[in-house]
């Protein structure tokens, strides 16, 4: 695995589960490729312990011939897919791509969630502020101006979006609706931010 991978990608080695579950701590990779035979813990026990530390990680099985029975197990528990041994290069290649874009497609959307949260928050306390200096008698306009980073993000789900549509046909309408509702959802609370400062800022000249 490792001569088939290692010009594309960083590959690190474990002989055994808790090797594996260190590296997953240490590393934080895109993908898990885990034999189901493996000794002292077994690849289902190994893929149970991986899913309570990440659920996210793809995560694809090894099973030799035979074995499809707990490769089928193994899918029940969490895995993303199996292959059977031996393998064809091409299509373990094929195989990892999937899943490594899988995974980082994920991280970008939940690395822009967490930010398109802070701003949200953000936003919302700027509102507070912009409040008190209404009732002070002044207004500042810099609330129209804070509100660049989280359109940002908005932009950056829309690029997520077209990514599935364009390359990621095999996605589920599920992800599709999720992208679309946080778009709207956001949208819509960034027009109603800026609806209050423009009125605030109408009031009293200054914007």
């Amino acid at each position: 695995l490792k001569m088939v991978l290692k010009y594309d990608y960083e590959v690190f080695l474990a002989d055994r589960v808790a090797g594996g579950v260190e590296l997953l701590r240490e590393k934080e990779p895109d993908l898990v490729i885990m034999d189901i035979r493996m000794p002292e813990k077994s690849g289902i026990e190994g893929l149970q312990e991986i899913r309570e530390i990440n659920p996210f990680v793809s995560i694809v099985m090894l099973t030799g011939y035979g074995d499809l029975e707990t490769a089928q197990q193994a899918i029940r528990f969490g895995a993303n897919d199996y292959l059977q041994k031996p393998f064809d290069a091409f299509e373990i290649q094929a195989v990892v791509k999937k899943y490594v874009d899988r995974s980082r497609l994920f991280s970008r959307k939940k690395q822009a969630q967490e930010e398109l949260q802070k701003m949200t928050q953000s936003l919302s306390r700027e509102v507070g502020k912009t409040n008190k200096l209404t009732s002070l008698g002044a207004a500042s306009s810099e609330l129209v101006h804070d509100l660049r980073n989280p359109l940002t993000i908005v932009r950056g789900y829309l690029d997520l979006l077209n990514y599935e549509l364009k390359e990621k046909q095999e996605s589920t309408s599920a992800e599709m609706n999720e992208y679309l509702d946080q778009i709207e959802r956001n949208v819509v609370r960034c027009a109603e931010l800026v609806e209050q400062c423009v009125a605030r800022g109408r009031q009293l000249g200054d914007i």
